[in-house]
């Protein structure tokens, strides 16, 4: 795909595309990655993250957008999915496999995303009957996140550090270095980054997946989504998510519910919640 490039840094969408920078293939079908049967145990350690039990994840979905590339999404609610503005077909639709039930997805992107790469989400809304897997949640909580907070990436990674989609669902942690909105010299300024930098960092094919903030209570790991994936510089291992907890990101959210009649989990959604 091509790069773009701000303040004399190279970052790429984490959606790698071969001379494209907007939309996947129009016809896509997504899938739970506990299709994929991994247990954990086996894989290599690549750039930090390692290969899931992705019968921990049945929420999260990936798809082949383009021959040899990927794109990952999460279902935060009983009709709800929520992925990269970037990894959205251009017709605004695609199918959904979980669980040998197929479903329709209807996607609308964040209305910023065209003038600001930052506001990369979407969510998409589907048809019948609810998603037989319990969502994920959102978190909208500003203060949740710090600098230093460690933050878990989870998304259809990559085989070494510039090939995009190793076939594995991969998961890793990685400290957060920038809030949005603070100008620091150190990394691109816009308004909705997150910015991670550390031995782990998202990778082509990871785009529109989660990353999360863990606690561990008596019950075992609460984990709620608080930023998506979004975009990367692979030579210095920082990952650009876009949070969930920004005005513009808050808005979108709110709106789309509203405009949909729909609920998300953390944000009102009783029914179907993994939390």
């Amino acid at each position: 795909m091509k790069p773009f490039t701000i303040a004399s840094l190279s970052i790429c969408l984490a959606f790698a595309s071969a001379g494209r920078t907007y939309s996947a293939a129009d016809d896509i079908v997504f899938a739970s990655v506990a299709s994929l049967h991994q247990n954990g145990l086996n894989g290599a350690i690549v750039k930090g993250t390692k290969p899931a039990n992705t019968g921990d994840w049945p929420a999260t979905l990936y798809a082949q957008v383009e021959p040899g590339s990927h794109c990952t999404a999460t279902i935060v609610g009983p009709q709800a999915v929520l992925l990269a503005a970037h990894c959205v077909p251009s017709k605004g639709t695609f199918s959904i496999v979980v669980d040998q039930v197929t479903f329709h997805a209807r996607c609308t992107i964040a209305p910023g995303w065209l003038k600001d790469e930052s506001d990369d989400y979407a969510m998409c809304a589907v048809d019948g009957q609810p998603f037989p897997v319990p969502a994920e949640s959102i978190s909208t909580t500003i203060e949740a996140v710090k600098v230093g907070t460690q933050l878990l990436i989870a998304g259809f990674g990559c085989n070494d550090q510039y090939q995009n989609g190793s076939g594995t669902f991969r998961i890793g942690h990685a400290p957060v270095v920038r809030l949005p909105n603070v100008k620091d010299a150190n990394y691109v300024f816009d308004k909705n980054s997150v910015v991670t930098q550390g031995s782990q960092s998202i990778c082509p094919g990871d785009s529109g997946g989660g990353a999360y903030l863990e606690t561990q209570s008596a019950t075992g790991t609460h984990r709620v989504i608080v930023a998506v994936n979004s975009r990367v510089d692979l030579s210095k291992l920082t990952s650009y998510l876009s949070s969930m907890a920004t005005p513009d990101a808050v808005g979108f959210l709110n709106n789309w519910m509203q405009t949909n009649n729909q609920k998300i989990c953390g944000l009102g959604a009783q029914n179907g919640c993994r939390n």
